[in-house]
């Protein structure tokens, strides 16, 4: 029921598919936590090494996908469109920004990340394995 309120208030179509989006990392990063700011940067494209200095490459749901519609509400504030047209701005303006490479599904998001040390997925929690760790998400 508070599932529905809540779509209901923000509109279903910024709800993943079946239930929440989480960030995972590949197994080898020593990152436990990142704040808000830090994954906001790296989905941006602005952020584009870990704090250890190793490459991020972050690796989302395509365009139009439930998932990764409720990552870009949740964690960078905004809409695909909103998402597409910053991306095309940084360019136009030359910002050296690396937008997310994008796979199908959140299940192969997860193996694609397992087997790339760098990589951060957003994901659903449901497809979660144990090939990856799943980091918090601090302020």
């Amino acid at each position: 029921m508070k599932k529905y309120l809540l779509a209901m208030l923000i509109g279903a179509q910024v709800l993943p598919a079946n239930g929440e989006v989480v960030v995972v990392v590949n197994k080898s990063n020593p990152v436990n936590s990142i704040s808000r700011t830090q994954l906001k940067n790296m989905i941006l494209g602005s952020q584009r090494k870990w704090p250890g200095g190793a490459a991020v490459s972050v690796i989302t749901a395509a365009p139009g996908d439930p998932d990764r519609k409720a990552a870009l509400t949740e964690f960078v504030g905004m809409s695909e469109q909103q998402f597409a047209t910053a991306m095309i701005q940084a360019n136009f303006k030359g910002e050296d920004r690396v937008p997310p490479k994008t796979l199908p599904s959140s299940k192969i998001i997860v193996q694609v990340v397992g087997l790339t040390p760098g990589a951060v997925g957003i994901v659903n929690a449901a497809d979660v394995t144990p090939g990856v760790k799943r980091v918090s998400i601090g302020e």
